[in-house]
C-alpha cells in the first residue's frame, strides 16, 4: 500500500525532485573528473576522502534512487533525466573499474565520454 505522503510522480514536486537528482549526479560526476584531470591515471590512488571506492558507493546508492524514480516516471522529461543521469553513473562506475583494472587506454576514453555528457 502507498503511503499518504507518497510524492505523486509527474507532479511539479516529483519533477523538482528529479532535476535535483540530476543536478547532484552532475556535480558529482564534474567533481569526479576535477580529480581525474588533476591527479592523473597513476596518482588517483592518492586520492583521500572521499576516495574512488567511497565515491562509487555513493553513486550505487544514487542509482537505485534513480531506479525506484524510474520505475514510477510517466513524465517524458522525468524520464529522460533519470536515464540520462543514470547513464552517467554507469560511466563514473566504469571509470572506477578500468582504473581498478590499470587499463589506461579505456579509462581516458571513459573520461572523455563523462567530460562530453557533463557539458550540457
Amino acid at each position: 500500500a502507498m503511503g499518504g505522503d507518497q510524492v505523486p510522480l509527474g507532479s511539479e514536486e516529483s519533477k523538482h525532485k528529479v532535476e535535483e537528482l540530476w543536478a547532484r549526479t552532475f556535480a558529482y560526476s564534474n567533481k569526479i573528473i576535477e580529480k581525474v584531470q588533476k591527479l592523473g591515471f597513476t596518482r588517483l590512488g592518492e586520492m583521500v576522502t572521499p576516495n574512488i571506492e567511497e565515491m562509487l558507493i555513493t553513486l550505487q546508492i544514487m542509482s537505485a534512487v534513480f531506479e525506484v524514480l524510474g520505475a514510477h516516471a510517466d513524465d517524458e522529461e522525468e524520464t529522460r533525466l533519470l536515464l540520462n543521469a543514470r547513464q552517467q553513473i554507469l560511466r563514473m562506475e566504469l571509470l572506477v573499474s578500468t582504473w581498478k583494472a590499470g587499463d589506461q587506454d579505456e579509462f581516458t576514453k571513459v573520461v572523455g565520454e563523462l567530460e562530453r555528457q557533463a557539458q550540457f
